[in-house]
């Protein structure tokens, strides 16, 4: 084979070598760049002791969400009953007569992609008797 011959068909060989490697590259370096949006986290709190409750939404971290639905219920015994990352959620519990509360009262929680899928669902899951006492939604 001539020098120019040997030279083009290597030419050839490496440009062929470099396309394929780099066509192979671009979708990953083409993901890369893409932004990842981080989930938002939330939570809902309870007070079993009375009808307090908070939530904490669109918040950084789990730990801020959590703090904030405490916050928010305002009661020493308030507690954490679910967390929520990037969706909706519901706390439902057996109805109880006015003025009445049970700290070992049944509590069903569910998440769902939006705030009516929730509580359906969390209200199924509790039972009959039941009503939603908690919700909130991430964006």
């Amino acid at each position: 084979m001539p020098v120019d011959r040997l030279h083009q068909f290597a030419f050839e060989v490496l440009s062929s070598i470099l396309i394929i490697t780099l066509g192979a590259a671009l979708p990953s370096a083409t993901a890369a760049t893409k932004a990842h949006k981080p989930k938002a986290h939330g939570a809902i709190a309870i007070d079993r002791l009375s009808d307090a409750w908070g939530y904490g939404v669109n918040q950084k971290t789990s730990r801020e969400a959590r703090l904030e639905a405490l916050r928010q219920c305002k009661r020493p015994s308030c507690e954490i009953v679910m967390r929520i990352e990037g969706e909706c959620g519901a706390v439902a519990r057996r109805r109880m007569p006015a003025g009445v509360y049970d700290a070992k009262a049944k509590y069903a929680t569910f998440r769902g992609t939006n705030r009516g899928e929730s509580e359906t669902k969390a209200l199924r899951q509790c039972g009959p008797d039941c009503e939603v006492v908690a919700w909130a939604c991430n964006r």
